[in-house]
C-alpha cells in the first residue's frame, strides 16, 4: 500500500503534503547530499517548492466567490479593502491562514465575539456542516471548525507523520522546517498544548529528522541545539553557498560546450565527477591522494620529517617544543606554592594537566583516581590515573584546581575546559586578556594591563566607599524612596517641543503584521503603557508603523519606526562634551556614582502640539505618545540637555552621559 492510500479520506491538506514529499523523495536534501558525498544540485530550477511534475489539485482556487470588507483606519479618512474567499468546503478550503486573516480584520473593526461568529458563518457555503456551527460565539465556532479539520481520532496519524518527516525528503531546509511546523501546529491544536510545549515539539522533531551528516556538521561547529533559529540560519547560509557554486559550475560547463577551444580539458565534467576528497570536501583530488590521509602513499612521501633529538612520543604531542618568532600560546601568570609560572590556557583540552617534571619539582602530593586515556594530535596515547589537587592564585584570588599528571608534557601547566567552564572564563583576543567570573580581568602573559583596568582597580581600592558601612542614614533614605517610587512617573520639567520643517507633509504608514502569539501579550503591554500615562488614544493624521519584539526575559518590547516622520523633525541643539574635558573634570572629584535611568526617554513629557507626530498604529488601533518615545529624532539630545538643566544648581556635580 502506498503512502497516498494511508491518508484519511476527505482531508485535502494531507494529500497535498504527501504529494510534495513524493516529488522530493528521489532528489534528497541539498545540504545532506553535499556533506555525505560532495554532490552539487544539477539544476537550481528543480528546487522550487512545487515541482512541474507534481499533480495539480483539481479544484481551481480562482473560481471561488469573494466577499469584500471595508476596513477604516480610525481618526483618518483612509479605508482599505479586504477580500475573503467564500468557503464552499470547510475540510478542504478552511485553513489556519483563513482564520488568522479574519481575526485581524475583526480586530481592526472592533467586532465583538458574537458579530465575528455571524459574519464568519455567512462566509461558509458548505451546507453539510453550516447548520451545526455556532452563530453566537466565534470562539466556540473556531473550536468546532478545527475539530472538523483535525479530529482527535486522527491524532495518531498526524503524530506518525511528524515523526517520519525527514530532511532527506526535502530539497531545502526551509521546506523541511515548514513541514515540521505544519504538523506541530495541527497536533498543538488537537491536544491544546501551550506555546512552550509547541516550541519544544518543533525543536525535537527538527533535530530528530536531520540527516546523519548534517547532524555531525552541526556538532562539529558547536551550534547550540536549543537555538533552532541559529541552526536554520547556519544551514540556509550553507544552502546559498552550495547553490551558488552549482550555478557557477553550470555556467562554466555551458561556456565550455559553446566554446570548445577556450578550454584544453575536453573531459572537464567527467574528470570533476570522478574526483572527491572526503577530508577537504573538494573535487580537486581523491581521498587516497590527499596529503592528510595517513594511509595514503602521498602522505608519507609529501611530508618531510626534520631531524630532532626528541623521542617519537614527544614528537606526537600537539605542543612539542617552544619555537620563537611564531604565534605564542595563550598563557596567563599564576602562583602555585608561592612560585609564579605561566599557565597555558587550552580550550581544546577537556581537563587540566601538569607535567611529571613540574609535579616532582614542586613536591606535589599525587592521588590515584579513575584512569583516563589521552589521545594526542599525532595519534599517540597515554593512560594516567594520577591527579594533583592544588590551589593557584590569579591576581590575588585563589582557585582550587585538579591537575592530571602527564609524563611527556612539553609545558608545565595547562588549564583546560574544566577550569574555564567552572569559573565562567571568557577569552578576549581583541584585548589580549582573559576574564574570570564577572570582575577579574587578566592580561595574557607578556601583555600590558589596559589603563582602564588599572584606573578601575585604583578607584575601587582607594576612592569608593560602601554606602551601608559609611552612610547608614543615606542607605535608609534610599530604601524608603525605593518603596515609595514603585510607580513609573515623569520628571517635573518643561515639556519637550518638536520643531517641524517648512516642507512638512502628512506621513501615513500602515502597521506591520503582528504574530498571532504576540497578540495577547501585546494587548497587556499597551494596557500597561496606557495605565502609566505614557501613551493615549489618538486621531492624528500622522501615523507610523509599530511592532513587537520578544526580549530575553520573554517580555515584549514595543518597536516604533519613525524613519519617515524623522525627516521633517528638526534635531535638538546639544553638543556632547569632549573626552579631554571630561577627564580634567573627573580628576577634581573624589566620589563617583552611576545612575541607570529606567526608560529615560519616557520620563520626559511632550507638549500637546507635538504629540500628534508620535502617533502609531498597532493591533488595529491608533495611539500617540505623551512622553518622548524611543526612535524619535530629537530624543538622544533632549535627554542629556534636560538633565543638565536640572543639575545646573549643583555646581560641584559633574555628569557624563553614555
Amino acid at each position: 500500500m502506498n503512502s497516498k492510500q494511508e491518508i484519511p479520506q476527505g482531508n485535502q491538506h494531507n494529500k497535498n503534503i504527501n504529494s510534495s514529499q513524493r516529488v522530493y523523495a528521489h532528489r534528497g536534501s541539498v545540504v545532506e547530499n553535499y556533506f555525505s558525498s560532495g554532490r552539487l544540485p544539477a539544476y537550481n530550477a528543480t528546487l522550487n517548492s512545487i515541482s512541474k511534475n507534481c499533480p495539480l489539485d483539481q479544484h481551481n482556487d480562482n473560481t471561488r466567490d469573494l466577499t469584500e470588507f471595508t476596513r477604516k483606519i480610525k481618526g483618518t479618512d483612509v479605508t482599505t479593502k479586504v477580500r475573503m474567499k467564500r468557503i464552499e468546503n470547510i475540510r478542504e478550503e478552511c485553513t489556519f491562514d483563513t482564520l488568522e486573516k479574519f481575526e485581524c480584520l475583526a480586530a481592526s473593526n472592533d467586532w465583538n465575539d458574537e458579530t465575528m461568529a455571524i459574519i464568519f458563518t455567512d462566509l461558509i457555503d458548505d451546507n453539510t456542516y453550516k447548520h451545526s456551527l455556532s452563530t453566537s460565539s466565534y470562539k466556540k465556532l473556531r473550536e468546532q471548525i478545527l475539530e472538523l479539520l483535525y479530529p482527535r481520532s486522527e491524532l495518531r496519524f498526524f503524530t506518525t507523520r511528524l515523526e517520519t518527516t525527514k530532511q532527506k525528503n526535502f530539497s531545502t531546509i526551509g521546506e523541511y522546517h515548514r513541514e515540521i511546523e505544519k504538523y506541530s501546529l495541527i497536533i498543538t491544536t488537537i491536544q491544546n498544548l501551550t506555546q512552550k510545549e509547541h516550541n519544544r515539539r518543533i525543536t525535537d522533531a527538527f533535530y530528530r529528522g536531520l540527516g546523519e551528516h548534517t547532524s555531525l556538521e552541526l556538532l562539529k561547529q558547536g551550534i547550540d541545539p536549543e537555538s533552532i533559529e541559529e541552526t536554520i540560519k547556519y544551514l540556509r547560509r550553507l544552502e546559498e553557498g552550495i547553490l551558488l557554486q552549482s550555478n557557477l559550475r553550470q555556467l562554466k560547463v555551458n561556456h565550455s560546450q559553446r566554446n570548445p577551444r577556450t578550454t584544453t580539458d575536453t573531459n572537464f565534467l567527467k574528470a570533476e565527477d570522478r574526483k572527491w576528497c572526503s577530508i577537504h570536501k573538494m573535487t580537486s583530488h581523491n581521498t587516497k591522494d590527499c596529503s592528510l590521509n595517513k594511509t595514503s602513499t602521498a602522505y608519507s612521501g609529501s611530508i618531510h620529517t626534520p631531524p630532532s633529538s626528541q623521542n617519537n612520543s614527544k614528537r606526537s604531542l600537539i605542543i612539542s617544543e617552544s619555537i620563537k618568532d611564531q604565534t605564542r600560546n595563550v598563557e596567563i601568570e599564576a602562583e602555585i606554592k608561592d612560585t609564579t609560572y605561566n599557565f597555558v590556557v587550552d580550550s581544546g583540552a577537556d581537563v587540566n594537566y601538569v607535567s611529571k617534571t613540574a609535579a616532582d619539582e614542586l613536591n606535589f602530593i599525587t592521588e590515584e583516581t579513575k584512569p583516563i586515556t589521552l589521545i594526542f594530535g599525532g595519534g599517540t596515547k597515554e593512560i594516567t590515573n594520577m591527579i594533583v589537587r592544588e590551589c593557584i592564585k590569579i591576581k590575588g584570588k585563589s582557585y582550587q584546581v585538579d591537575f592530571y599528571v602527564i609524563k611527556e608534557l612539553p609545558v608545565k601547566f595547562i588549564l583546560g575546559n574544566d577550569f574555564l567552564s567552572r569559573h565562567d572564563c571568557v577569552l578576549d583576543f581583541k584585548k589580549r586578556s582573559i576574564k574570570i567570573g564577572h570582575s577579574t580581568q587578566i592580561p595574557f602573559a607578556g601583555e600590558k594591563e589596559p589603563i582602564e583596568d588599572k584606573l578601575e582597580d585604583r578607584l575601587s581600592d582607594k576612592a569608593c566607599l560602601t554606602i551601608i558601612q559609611e552612610f547608614p542614614e543615606l542607605n535608609k533614605t534610599l530604601k524608603q524612596y525605593m518603596n515609595d517610587n514603585e510607580s513609573f512617573t515623569h520628571i517635573n520639567v518643561r515639556p519637550a517641543h518638536f520643531s517641524m520643517r517648512d516642507n512638512l507633509k502628512v506621513v501615513q504608514s500602515y502597521g506591520y503584521p503582528i504574530s498571532f502569539k504576540f497578540i495577547d501579550k501585546g494587548k497587556e503591554e499597551i494596557k500597561r503603557l496606557l495605565h502609566e500615562d505614557i501613551i493615549e488614544p489618538s486621531n492624528s493624521i500622522f501615523t507610523s508603523p509599530a511592532f513587537f519584539r520578544e526580549k530575553k526575559n520573554k517580555k515584549l518590547r514595543l518597536i516604533l519606526d519613525y524613519k519617515k516622520i524623522n525627516v521633517y523633525i528638526e534635531d535638538d541643539s546639544f553638543l556632547l562634551p569632549k573626552i579631554d574635558d571630561c577627564l580634567i573634570k573627573i580628576g577634581e572629584n573624589k566620589y563617583f556614582s552611576q545612575l541607570d535611568l529606567q526608560n529615560g526617554f519616557n520620563q520626559i513629557k511632550i507638549d500637546e502640539n507635538s504629540r500628534k507626530y508620535t502617533s502609531f498604529m498597532l493591533l488595529g488601533k491608533q495611539y500617540q505618545y505623551k512622553r518622548i518615545p524611543f526612535g524619535i529624532k530629537p530624543g538622544p539630545k533632549t535627554l542629556p540637555k534636560t538633565y543638565n538643566r536640572n543639575i545646573r544648581r549643583c555646581r560641584k556635580l559633574f555628569c557624563i552621559y553614555r
